[in-house]
C-alpha cells in the first residue's frame, strides 16, 4: 500500500495486492486492485485477461464483453486466445460456442497459439456430436497445420474417428445397424474428454438397433457404474425395459457392478487440520466425505470449490 500511495502508477504492485486479495478470498477488493493495475497499465494482456475472468460467475454478460474486447486488443498475445478459449468453453449456447471456437481458429492460428490448439481439441468434441461431417473438416484443418509427430497423430486418429463416427450414423439412418457394427467396433473411445458419453451411448445404439440390446444394456451398465449421468441413465432404463428389466432390476445390476469390480483404496495416515494428530482412512469408512485439495496460490482450486 505504501508503494501505490507513493506511486500511483505501480501497477505491479496493484497487481500483487489483486493476487492477495484472492489468496484471502477478498474477492470485491481484489477485483478493485486488477482493475486498478489494468488502468495503469492498458497495453498489459495479463492484467485485461485475469480482470475480464474475475465476472465470469458473477456478471457473464460483462465477462464476455470484456473477453471479446481482450481477444481484440491483443491479437498477438496468448491471452488473447485464451480469453476467446475460455469464453467458449463457458458458453451454454452451442451455435454461440461454435462462433466463439471459429473466431479463435480464425484470429489466432493452431501452429502459432498454443491455447488455440488447446480450444480445437474442445471444438472437436463439440462438432463430433453436432456434425461428425463437420468435426471431419476440422480435424483434418488441424492435422494439415506444422505439429510434432505426437500432435500429428492425435489430430489423425481424431480425423478417423470422426469419419467412423459419420459412418455409423449414416447406415443407422439407411437402417443398416447390422452393417453399422463392424464401423462402430473400430471406433476407440478417448480415455479423456466429454464426448465419450456420446460414443458409448452411440455404440450401445448401434446393438440395439442391430436386434442386440442385451448387449447395448451391459455396455451402458459397464459405463453407468464407473462413471454415472443422467442422459446414461435414462438410456439404460430404456434398454432395461426393453429386455424385461424394471428400474428396481437396473439398479441391482448397477450396485451388483460396483461391488464386484470395486478395489480396497490403500490405507494411508494424514496430518489432520483442525485437531492435533493423524487421521487414517479407515476412519472414514462408510461415512460420505468431501474430498478437496486446498493450495491458496493455486488459481483453479477457489474456482472449484469457492466455499473453502
Amino acid at each position: 500500500m505504501k508503494a501505490v500511495a507513493i506511486d500511483p502508477k505501480f501497477h505491479k504492485a496493484y497487481f500483487d495486492l489483486w493476487i492477495d486479495g484472492e489468496r484471502w478470498g477478498d474477492f470485491k477488493v481484489s477485483r478493485d486492485y486488477l482493475k486498478k493495475a489494468k488502468e495503469a497499465a492498458p497495453d498489459n494482456a495479463d492484467y485485461a485477461f485475469y480482470y475480464a475472468s474475475g465476472f465470469d460467475d458473477t456478471d457473464f454478460e460483462l465477462y464476455r464483453k470484456l473477453s471479446l474486447q481482450v481477444a481484440k486488443d491483443f491479437p498477438t498475445s496468448e491471452r488473447g486466445a485464451q480469453a476467446l478459449y475460455w469464453l467458449a468453453h463457458k458458453e451454454k449456447n452451442v451455435a454461440t460456442k461454435i462462433l466463439y471456437y471459429e473466431q479463435l481458429k480464425s484470429s489466432f492460428p493452431v501452429d502459432k497459439f498454443n491455447w488455440s490448439m488447446s480450444g480445437m481439441s474442445t471444438y472437436f468434441e463439440v462438432l463430433l456430436e453436432k456434425s461428425a461431417k463437420e468435426a471431419v473438416g476440422l480435424a483434418a484443418y488441424v492435422a494439415g497445420s506444422p505439429l510434432q509427430e505426437r500432435g500429428l497423430k492425435t489430430w489423425n486418429d481424431n480425423t478417423q474417428l470422426a469419419k467412423n463416427v459419420a459412418e455409423v450414423q449414416s447406415l443407422l439412418k439407411n437402417g443398416k445397424a447390422v452393417d453399422a457394427i463392424a464401423i462402430a467396433d473400430k471406433i476407440q473411445v478417448p480415455r479423456y474428454g466429454s464426448s465419450i458419453p456420446f460414443i458409448i451411448l452411440l455404440k450401445a445404439q448401434v446393438l440395439d438397433e442391430a436386434g442386440k440390446t442385451k448387449e447395448a444394456y451391459e455396455k451402458l451398465l459397464t459405463f453407468f457404474a464407473k462413471e454415472p449421468t443422467e442422459k446414461i441413465n435414462n438410456q439404460l432404463l430404456i434398454y432395461g425395459n426393453k429386455i424385461n428389466k424394471a428400474s428396481a432390476a437396473v439398479n441391482k445390476d448397477v450396485l451388483y457392478v460396483r461391488d464386484t469390480t470395486a478395489r480396497q483404496a490403500p490405507v494411508f495416515n494424514l496430518e489432520t487440520y483442525l485437531t492435533k494428530g493423524k487421521s487414517s482412512l479407515n476412519d472414514y469408512k462408510g461415512k460420505v466425505v468431501l474430498l478437496t485439495y486446498w493450495f491458496p496460490g493455486c488459481g483453479p482450486l477457489p474456482w472449484r470449490v469457492s466455499t473453502f
